[in-house]
C-alpha cells in the first residue's frame, strides 16, 4: 500500500481487520492458557500478572473497559490482560469481541497516522 493523498480509512480497514483478527486469535490461546487449558510458562510475568490481576479487582464490573483500553492503547499489555482475563474466568466471547474492536481501532490509527503528515510535505 502506497501512501497517497487519496488514502482513506475505508481503504486501510481490510488490512486493519485482518491484522486485528489474527492477533486476537493468538491472544485467545493466551486467554485459554490463563484458564489452564494450555500449559504456558508464565513465571517470568508473575509480577505483571499480579499487578493486572489487582487492576481487574479494582475495576470490578468495568473490566470490559480495561480489556478495551489494553487492546486499543496497549497499557497494560494485552498479553498479560489476556492471561488474567482467562484466570478470572471472564467471558471468552466478551473478551474476544472487546479486544477485537480495540485492536481494529488501534491498527486503523497506526496505518492512517503517516497519512496525516502528507498534508505537511
Amino acid at each position: 500500500m502506497i501512501l497517497s493523498p487519496t488514502l482513506s480509512v475505508s481503504s486501510i480497514a481490510p488490512v486493519a481487520i485482518l491484522a486485528a483478527v489474527s492477533q486476537i486469535l493468538a491472544k485467545s490461546l493466551v486467554f485459554f492458557a490463563g484458564r489452564g487449558i494450555f500449559d504456558l510458562s508464565i513465571n517470568k510475568y508473575k509480577k505483571k500478572i499480579d499487578a493486572v490481576h489487582q487492576k481487574f479487582l479494582e475495576w470490578g464490573k468495568k473490566t470490559d473497559l480495561l480489556i478495551f483500553i489494553s487492546a486499543w492503547i496497549g497499557i497494560p499489555p494485552l498479553y498479560i490482560v489476556s492471561i488474567v482475563a482467562g484466570m478470572l474466568r471472564q467471558s471468552f466471547v466478551g473478551f474476544f469481541f472487546i479486544s477485537l474492536v480495540g485492536r481494529i481501532l488501534r491498527f486503523v490509527l497506526v496505518l492512517y497516522f503517516p497519512h496525516l503528515f502528507l498534508k505537511f510535505f
